[in-house]
């Protein structure tokens, strides 16, 4: 029951993740201080991303739940 929570958590993450480096991108071209603050927004998402899809796997694959 866990895994699938996290895996959709994941996956919601990553979907967030890439419409801000979409967002990044199209903001460096305009302002880079505004742009600075959505790479490191971005890269916090990407901790979460992997925090919760490396969660999933672990409970996947060692919790067995």
């Amino acid at each position: 029951m866990n895994k699938k929570i996290y895996m959709a958590l994941g996956i919601a993450f990553l979907v967030i993740t890439i419409v801000m480096m979409i967002i990044t991108l199209i903001t460096w071209s305009f302002d880079v201080n505004t742009a600075i603050f959505w790479a490191v927004a971005t890269a916090f998402s990407f901790i979460g991303t992997f925090a919760s899809l490396f969660w999933a796997s672990y409970h996947h694959f060692f919790l067995r739940d």
